[in-house]
């Protein structure tokens, strides 16, 4: 049976250090409900910020300081 998130809108990071104990067929299963989400567009995932690869060092500060908020992207 696959993992059930709280709340189909919300996924707790804090449980991927489970992922290694799953069996191969229940990762499987997880893994590909979670990319039909991604694909259909319900799964959302908070952008806390975008920058340019130059900005590499600027971004990393941003994780460092615990100033983010989401996921920091860079973009080529």
């Amino acid at each position: 049976k696959p993992i059930q998130s709280p709340s189909p809108k919300s996924h707790n990071p804090c449980a991927e250090p489970l992922v290694p104990l799953l069996s191969p067929a229940v990762l499987k299963t997880s893994l590909s409900e979670l990319f039909e989400l991604a694909i259909s567009g319900r799964l959302t995932v908070a952008i806390g910020g975008r920058f340019r690869l130059e900005q590499a060092a600027e971004a990393h500060r941003l994780l460092e300081e615990r100033r983010s908020t989401g996921k920091v992207v860079l973009i080529p």
